[in-house]
């Protein structure tokens, strides 16, 4: 027996959205080991320099942060009884600029 449509409908949204989630969670993970990489360039501007390359880091691994968070809430709501709605996840604990 099929499912309802609404019910299909709701699936194939959650199945993308999860989808979405991970590969934001990749894109900024992977700008991270990309900074990580890179690093830092000589400049004679060595201490603001500094500052500037944590700061950036620091931003980066919170956005990492969100977008595991993110993905943790969702996997969870699909096999919790209680199924949280993903688009009211309120992220304002997060300063993401």
């Amino acid at each position: 027996m099929a499912a309802p449509p609404e019910k299909s409908i709701n699936f194939v949204e959650e199945i993308s959205t999860a989808v979405r989630s991970i590969q934001e969670l990749r894109v900024s993970v992977g700008l991270v080991f990309e900074q990580l990489s890179d690093g830092m360039k000589p400049t004679e501007d060595g201490d603001g320099k500094h500052k500037k390359f944590i700061a950036e880091f620091h931003q980066r691994l919170l956005t990492v942060v969100k977008h595991y968070t993110y993905v943790l809430i969702l996997s969870l709501a699909s096999v919790s009884p209680f199924k949280a709605n993903h688009q009211n996840v309120p992220f304002t604990f997060f300063r993401i600029r």
